[in-house]
Order: C-alpha cells, then structure tokens, then sequence
C-alpha cells in the first residue's frame, strides 16, 4: 500500500500537469458516497463503526515534515536553489561562524570553530581558480550577487499553521486533523474544479454545497476553517471503489490496488492532497463569509476580506526568473572565444589535427 501510494504522487508529478493532476483528483466516483457519509454523520452527530486499516505512519515525523513544508518558500524552483546554495556557505563565513567564535566559552571551543572557518575560506579561495589549467581563456564566474532576504520567507510572516507549532497539540491529533481535513479538502476541490469548468454537480455536490455555504454563513469568522470538517474519518475502503474508480487508480504508471481491499480510502485521499491547494479553498470561504456580511450589514460590495496577488502573476515570474537563470547560464561571445582556443591548444600541428579543429568550431 506504501509502495502503491508513493508511486501515484511520483507518477502523476511525472506524467501529468497540473491541471490534469486536477482532472484526476476529481475523476473519482466514490466521492457521492464520501459526501453522504460526512452529511449522515454531520446531521447525527455519532460516531461511525471502528475505522478501517490504515497505513502505520509515524505522528511525530509526519508533523516534522510539515514544519519544514512550512518554512521552505512557496516555490522552491532550481533559480532559488542555486542562489540559496551559493549564499549559504558566504552567510557562513560572513556571520555565523565569526559570531559563534565570539560568543564561544571556552578556548577550544573558539579554536574548534576557527578552524572551521579557515577551511571554509580556503575552499572558497580555491574554488576561484579553475580546475584546469587554460590560463586566460576562460573566465571563471566567482561574483555572485543576491539578496538573501527575498530568497528565504520572512521571519515576520505569520501567516503560519499555528497547530504544527503548537506544544498544546499532540503529534497524534495533528495526524488524526490532518486525515479528516483532507476528506472535506478532497471534496471541496471536486465541487471547485467542477464549477470553474461549468460542469454539472450530482446531487449528493448539490446538498455538499449547500451545507457548506450555510456553515459558512452561521460560523465565526475564525472557525471558517473547520467547515464541514468530519468528527472523525470515513469508514471506506479499497474495497468500497467501484470498477470505475478501481481502473482510474490503476491507470496511472506502476500502480496496482489489487489485494489491498481491507486499506482505508483516507490513506489515499490524504496523499492526493499533497496536489490539492488549501489557500485557494480558504480564500473561497473567506469570501464567501465576507458575502453574507454584506448583506447583513450594506457593506460596499466592493469590500474583500482577502487581498492576495493573482496566483497567475507569481507562476509568470517565476517563469522570467527561471528563464532569466538559464540564459545567464550559457556561454557568452567571449567565453566561446575562450573556449575554442583552450580546444586549440597544441593542435594544428598535423593535417589530421586541423581538420577535427575545425570541424569543432
């Protein structure tokens, strides 16, 4: 089942876009049965039966690995990574290692992190010259400039998950929150991705939807969140999927749910969500709040709760700024010059030579 899931995620990364890794998530058909079981359980307010197989997962990893989700940036593309790694060791050598050496407590401790230092500066020095002996042709680059405040996420921004931090709340409520947030998250993606393209709700998305909007409307503003959120997850299977639903899942690359029927849906649903965007659901319901509020209260229609930068502007630069790295990284007129008389170097001597010489350049 491990194996099964972590090849879905690699495969769809893999194989599809992004809005056909969206497509997939909502071509499921088991998800009218998942809503009538979260509106049942809703309006009775009990407990289903003992909850089916799950994948063991460690609570306390799991939640490691959503705080460093939580401090890496948003898009962490190669033009940040190669900035982010060719800063690192100059911060380093800058700051951090002469502060340490400063506050250090006792001798060996200092000369320990002096030592260190050194090294460090060496390898930097050493790295300026290049590895092969061709004088001046080629200009090795050693000069970069960046700005490392815009390269990490700001130590001010507060607009954090509060609950992967907080020592009130154990690793295994946080996995238990975790895996009922997926379902509704799963499910409010479907009702999302089927509207934005005009596509007919069943009727089990039809009362979803409904219920959804009237939780909004009677919730407070910091409980938007926990909008149709189930007390506990569902009691599906594997086995519960349809002949349909069982050929979509196999239709992905290495993929084979056979013999796996006792495993819970929600192992599955909670992997899928790792595709899903939960800022753009809050952002929704925000909204949709903020509508009721102006009805209510004759507020300028005008008035949004949430001011965020089309998400559309953001993949645009980071495209430039993809773009702008991979031509700064191809050899100018000049570095070619260099190059082709590094080639030449001891050539031209014999016919032989000179032919392959300049066929070369």
């Amino acid at each position: 089942m491990i194996t099964n899931l972590q090849n879905i995620k690699n495969s769809l990364k893999k194989t599809k876009s992004d809005e056909e890794i969206l497509s997939f998530v909502s071509g499921f058909e088991f998800t009218d049965g998942l809503i009538e079981e979260h509106l049942k359980n809703l309006k009775n307010k009990s407990k289903s039966s003992a909850p089916p197989k799950m994948v063991p997962r460690d609570p306390k990893a799991y939640r490691d690995f959503h705080k460093k989700l939580d401090i890496v940036k948003d898009r962490y593309d190669p033009f940040t990574n190669f900035y982010l790694r060719e800063a690192g060791q100059k911060e380093m050598t800058r700051k951090e290692l002469p502060e340490k050496i400063r506050k250090a407590k006792t001798q060996d401790e200092k000369d320990f992190y002096q030592e260190v230092l050194d090294n460090m500066m060496l390898t930097e020095q050493s790295s300026e010259v290049s590895d092969i002996n061709v004088g001046t042709h080629v200009i090795k680059r050693k000069d970069f400039h960046y700005d490392l405040e815009t390269l990490v996420r700001d130590e001010n921004n507060y607009d954090r998950n509060a609950e992967v931090y907080s020592t009130d709340i154990s690793d295994e409520y946080f996995l238990l929150k975790r895996r009922r947030e997926a379902e509704a998250n799963f499910i409010k993606t479907k009702i999302i991705h089927k509207l934005h393209k005009d596509a007919p709700l069943s009727k089990s998305e039809t009362k979803y939807l409904k219920e959804w909007n009237t939780q909004i409307s009677d919730s407070k503003y910091f409980n938007i969140d926990k909008c149709m959120v189930p007390a506990e997850p569902c009691s599906y299977t594997i086995g519960n999927l349809g002949r349909e639903d069982n050929q979509h899942l196999n239709s992905v690359p290495l993929v084979n749910v056979k013999g796996l029927e006792k495993y819970a849906i929600n192992d599955l649903i909670l992997e899928l969500n790792h595709f899903l965007d939960k800022n753009t659901i809050e952002t929704i319901e925000k909204e949709v709040f903020v509508e009721g509020l102006k009805q209510e209260w004759d507020l300028p229609k005008d008035l949004m709760l949430s001011e965020t930068r089309n998400k559309e502007i953001d993949l645009v630069l980071g495209q430039v700024e993809e773009n702008s790295y991979r031509h700064a990284g191809k050899f100018d007129q000049q570095e070619m010059e260099g190059l082709n008389k590094m080639f030449e170097t001891n050539k031209k001597e014999k016919i032989f030579d000179k032919t392959w010489v300049i066929s070369i350049i």
